[in-house]
């Protein structure tokens, strides 16, 4: 049986983006082009991390830790168990290697794709 996140707190979050700089990496572009009252989801931040030359911003970086803790916390409550949606495994995927020395971290990416495999060939 897989294991479902069914908490209420959304997966989503509000932020805003300031920038005085006339130069403008990519993903400072497109956060940009979200207004002020955007929502912000895994992948979007994902999106715009992996796309930031330098500094991130601020807010963009504090939402994946927050996501990341999360994801953590659930793993370590449940290690032998706990099975990653794809978005807790894209944001586990993408601060992995805080965690190239954790068993909890290899089994859980195992069961990931397990059973992604699993579901994906029905």
């Amino acid at each position: 049986m897989f294991a479902v996140d069914t908490s209420p707190r959304s997966r989503t979050r509000q932020y805003s983006t300031s920038s005085s700089s006339s130069t403008r990496s990519m993903a400072q572009r497109d956060s940009m082009d979200i207004d002020s009252a955007a929502l912000l989801d895994i992948q979007r931040a994902l999106d715009i991390a992996r796309n930031t030359e330098g500094d991130l911003d601020h807010s963009v970086e504090k939402y994946l830790e927050e996501q990341l803790t999360g994801v953590w916390n659930r793993l370590e409550s449940r290690p032998n168990t706990y099975v990653l949606s794809k978005d807790e495994f894209a944001i586990f995927n993408y601060f992995v290697g805080r965690y190239q020395d954790s068993k909890v971290a290899e089994k859980a990416i195992a069961r990931f794709w397990s059973s992604y495999q699993d579901t994906g060939s029905s």
